[in-house]
């Protein structure tokens, strides 16, 4: 009875250390990728700060991040002042005031940056979980904040966005 015990002992700690280091090797995947500043973030859904969620998934909304450069085209639900994009919010221009940092017990690693456009500027935070979910939060001066839930994924060098109104 004690060897039986003893072996489901140890299976059990070998099982959770392989756990344990499957979820480490994501976080450092997911890590890697945020770091390189070489990602394309695809929202599954937004929260505005009135109303309720909304799925977003046969829309054309996106985050790229590369060579500096911040790209977006996403839906904006809620008020806005008439200087803003209105119910879009879209930008392409250099990255300023990058920040990363991490929190490893939760697994979770977060990169803000401000962006601007010809109108705004914007606030971006992005969180990221060891799974390559995240949450994306947009704020705006001329705007009330807005949240953004999807996935991070690494930009294939193959794939073009497609620009709203090309076939």
């Amino acid at each position: 009875m004690r060897k039986v015990s003893l072996v489901l002992i140890m299976a059990i700690c070998s099982f959770a250390a392989f756990a344990q280091n499957t979820d480490n090797s994501d976080y450092q995947e997911v890590k890697k990728l945020v770091e390189s500043m070489d990602f394309i973030f695809e929202a599954s859904s937004v929260l505005p700060r009135e109303g309720s969620s909304r799925s977003l998934v046969t829309n054309l909304n996106y985050i790229k991040v590369k060579d500096g450069i911040s790209e977006a085209m996403l839906p904006y639900f809620g008020n806005y002042r008439l200087t803003s994009g209105g119910g879009l919010i879209k930008f392409n221009d250099s990255l300023e005031k990058v920040r990363f940092s991490e929190n490893k017990r939760k697994s979770l690693i977060t990169l803000a940056y401000q962006v601007r456009n010809d109108k705004e500027r914007f606030n971006v935070q992005l969180l990221v979980g060891s799974s390559g979910w995240a949450t994306v939060v947009i704020k705006s001066i001329n705007r009330p904040g807005i949240s953004y839930y999807g996935k991070l994924k690494a930009i294939n060098k193959n794939e073009v966005i497609a620009k709203k109104g090309s076939d």
